[in-house]
């Protein structure tokens, strides 16, 4: 963790900012006047475009002495200043001291953090669009402040940034460092046209900086959320869902508006019609992590994980497809972070694949990807495999002794054609290879019980092709007959050459 010196940085006086203030309430004022005439949905899409990030920071400090509540109100008012500077008209910032419930969980239970405990210490911490925690304690020597990001319209809790300070007057200028760093910009799914989404950028009317931490730029990566409320504009219950294995790659952006393209491992991963009770978003995503783990599952009743499959990477452009390794015992395969911020995860077992698996590295500490346990598929694989080589070796087998067969005919070697034609006879038959394939099909049916329907179709489709392999006319059980006849009327000719001599 590095160590920053805050208390050399200049703070900035808040009286600088009353302009910026200004004109930022005017803006919203006038839209606000504007937006009256229009209808509910434009209103909807102006508020949210035209509106500020209703933000809260929720401050934790340790039992500590110097923690005065003057120091307390200092560091609430340089997060205040900080926001007005750096994010101008797109945040509305307020930032408030922990109560005693809230402040226990986050000084005690920082990994354990969620939306319905804080909620539980202090209902008005959750309402607005993000809730900045943030916990300054006394560690090693130095002040440790640990902060994340709680999305309220998503539920999701972000990532923990920590940040080091050895002086107390740099405890303001490190604690919105944690809150900046934490920041994740929104937007609004508004089109979907196949693979290619249009979205909107909250408060992106009101962004003027080019730079601002709050536009999403080509080049980033989106995870797309659903959010199904009730009439009251709450969510249902289990109604906000992550979309897994799909991101947005933003292309172009036109003011407030993103044109993206999805990658999914599904077919239809986002509602294509929108309604007024589901919001579909998108929150970007932003590796912070070296590394993704990713674990693969079983479905099914007892999941469990899938070792030795391989996993194959490609990024989003044309490059070609590599071999990036084989799950471990874990079922799990490290994904690290690279020049391209989108991969695709192919996963095979033998020559079948089993699921592709968009994700940005980095991102998430590790995710657990569902597939078909495939190892019985892959045995019958193996059979047919083994099947048609030994099919490939009788057939060039036969080819030979009958070419050897008719030469030694043509030359009057006719014992030693009889000779061959017996070897010919020892050769495994069409009839010994289907009875070995009809045996191995009814220990399918024995296991068909326990095998998933998408399992049972590809082995059926395997064996249904080595069955087709053998019916070929290379192992026509006739052949040994017609050279058996040839043979026979190459020696009674030879008898009646003798016999007329």
């Amino acid at each position: 963790m590095q160590f920053v010196n805050y208390s050399q940085f200049v703070v900035r006086p808040k009286s600088a900012l009353v302009g910026r203030c200004a004109w930022r309430r005017m803006a919203i004022i006038c839209c606000a006047v504007a937006m009256a005439a229009f209808p509910r949905c434009v209103f909807a899409q102006a508020a949210w475009e035209f509106s500020p990030y209703d933000m809260k920071v929720c401050l934790a400090l340790a039992d500590a002495p110097e923690f005065t509540p003057p120091f307390t109100a200092r560091v609430r008012e340089e997060l205040a200043t900080r926001a007005d500077i750096v994010f101008f008209a797109t945040w509305k910032l307020a930032a408030v001291s922990a109560n005693s419930q809230v402040a226990g969980q986050m000084l005690t239970q920082w990994d354990k953090l969620t939306f319905d405990g804080i909620k539980a210490g202090d209902a008005e911490l959750v309402k607005g669009d993000k809730l900045y925690l943030l916990a300054v304690t006394r560690d090693r020597g130095d002040y440790l402040i640990r902060g994340r990001e709680l999305d309220l319209r998503t539920r999701m809790m972000g990532p923990t940034v920590e940040r080091r300070c050895g002086a107390l007057p740099g405890i303001p200028l490190a604690c919105w460092d944690a809150v900046a760093a934490t920041f994740i910009p929104l937007a609004k799914i508004e089109t979907i046209v196949e693979r290619n989404i249009t979205a909107r950028v909250r408060a992106g009317g009101l962004i003027t900086d080019p730079g601002s931490p709050a536009l999403i730029q080509p080049g980033d990566a989106l995870h797309p959320i659903i959010r199904r409320n009730e009439k009251t504009g709450e969510p249902a219950k289990n109604g906000i869902q992550a979309i897994a294995w799909t991101v947005l790659s933003v292309q172009s952006r036109r003011d407030s508006l993103l044109e993206c393209t999805v990658a999914s491992g599904y077919r239809t991963p986002i509602p294509t019609r929108a309604n007024l009770r589901m919001e579909r978003l998108a929150v970007v995503s932003r590796p912070l992590l070296p590394a993704t783990r990713v674990v693969l599952h079983s479905k099914g009743k007892d999941p469990h994980p899938l070792t030795g499959y391989q996993v194959f990477v490609k990024g989003i452009d044309d490059q070609p497809t590599q071999l990036l390794g084989v799950t471990d015992w874990r079922g799990a395969i490290e994904v690290p972070r690279g020049d391209m911020l989108v991969r695709t995860l192919y996963v095979k077992n033998g020559n079948q694949l089993l699921a592709r698996l968009p994700l940005v590295p980095g991102y998430e500490r590790e995710v657990v990807a569902t597939t078909t346990e495939d190892d019985y598929r892959l045995q019958i694989e193996g059979f047919v495999m083994a099947l048609q080589g030994r099919v490939t070796d009788l057939v060039t087998r036969r080819e030979i002794l009958a070419a050897r067969i008719r030469k030694r005919i043509t030359e009057g070697k006719l014992d030693e054609a009889e000779e061959l034609l017996i070897a010919y006879g020892k050769l495994e038959t069409r009839e010994g290879l289907l009875k070995e394939l009809d045996a191995r099909q009814g220990e399918i049916g024995d296991m068909e019980a326990k095998l998933e329907k998408l399992t049972m179709l590809r082995i059926n489709t395997l064996m249904g092709e080595a069955r087709n392999l053998l019916l070929n006319k290379f192992l026509d059980p006739e052949t040994k007959n017609v050279l058996a006849k040839e043979v026979e009327k190459a020696r009674g000719g030879a008898a009646a050459s003798t016999a007329g001599s």
